[in-house]
């Protein structure tokens, strides 16, 4: 075992021991430093829907499989997923043979940085590109999320937090994830076409679009940004925005008390039966019945 590989072992044992004593419960933590919060997760076995933010995650115990369209990726301790597009998305949480839980650590992306540092920083060219990839997080970066973990005090998050992030995305840049950031967030990319396609939608995702509408506004030709759409998210414009659909109308049952018909009539759906249809087919369960259990376990389901 070399120098780095044992840097990185004793890195994420005491990120291990970092995220549970933030995390003594399962649920979500938010940490002091903006876009940096810890999980636990004890429901093994179950497929839940949620909602990628674009974010890079690192599991420090435990395994699980996320789907996103027909894509499936598997990732374990010290792997790390890198998500340059907010995704809807299917997880499940391996059980471990100890009946331990579940630990994991994300942190939300600053685009505006990314595209400064891509400009700076080389890395070697790549021929395909997905919004989602996986790799072993090296101990530069672990030893990063780690000292992001540290910053505790209102001094330490204003001061250390910024510099620690930016030399975290410049280990990104030289990783393996290295020429799939360039690729994306390089100026005048496809996939930075398709990104701006994707906040448009987000922005009017109640709104009826056309594949021709959005490829127009990225002045792609539309079979063209359609092709590299589905290539790029693995689900079509059309998939995406009924998704963004289906999670705004959760929320909105769940913490703004919304009725079923009240939910889908706010995001854009004229009748009740095909929203019921939609949302059963990707929830598992009917909305009443949905809410009813999700409220139960107290939170929605976000990553990481």
């Amino acid at each position: 075992m070399d120098l780095a590989e044992i840097n990185r072992r004793r890195a994420l044992s005491e990120l291990l021991a970092e995220v549970k004593a933030r995390c003594p419960q399962s649920g979500v933590v938010e940490l002091p430093v903006p876009g940096l919060r810890c999980s636990r997760r004890e429901n093994a076995g179950e497929d839940v829907a949620c909602f990628y933010e674009t974010c890079i995650a690192l599991i420090v115990q435990g395994s699980k499989k996320v789907t996103v369209g027909r894509q499936e990726l598997s990732y374990g301790a010290g792997d790390m997923i890198l998500v340059t597009v907010d995704m809807p998305s299917c997880y499940r949480i391996e059980p471990m043979v100890d009946g331990s839980p579940f630990y994991a650590l994300s942190l939300r992306l600053d685009r505006s940085l990314l595209f400064e540092l891509c400009s700076k920083v080389h890395a070697a060219p790549v021929t395909a590109w997905r919004a989602f990839e996986v790799h072993r997080a090296g101990a530069d970066i672990v030893s990063c999320l780690l000292r992001l973990m540290q910053c505790s005090d209102p001094e330490k998050v204003d001061l250390l937090a910024p510099l620690i992030k930016q030399e975290l995305y410049y280990h990104l840049l030289k990783s393996s994830f290295g020429p799939q950031l360039r690729q994306i967030f390089g100026q005048e990319s496809r996939s930075a076409k398709i990104i701006k396609a994707v906040d448009y939608l987000k922005r009017n995702f109640k709104e009826p679009i056309s594949i021709e509408a959005l490829a127009s506004l990225v002045n792609m030709a539309s079979p063209t940004f359609y092709r590299h759409f589905k290539q790029f998210l693995s689900i079509s414009p059309l998939q995406y925005q009924k998704s963004l659909r289906l999670h705004e109308a959760r929320r909105l049952m769940l913490t703004e008390n919304y009725t079923a018909s009240q939910a889908a009539y706010a995001v854009g759906y004229e009748s009740d039966q095909q929203f019921s249809r939609e949302y059963k087919r990707l929830f598992g369960l009917a909305p009443r019945e949905s809410v009813l259990n999700e409220r139960a376990k107290g939170a929605l389901q976000f990553n990481p």
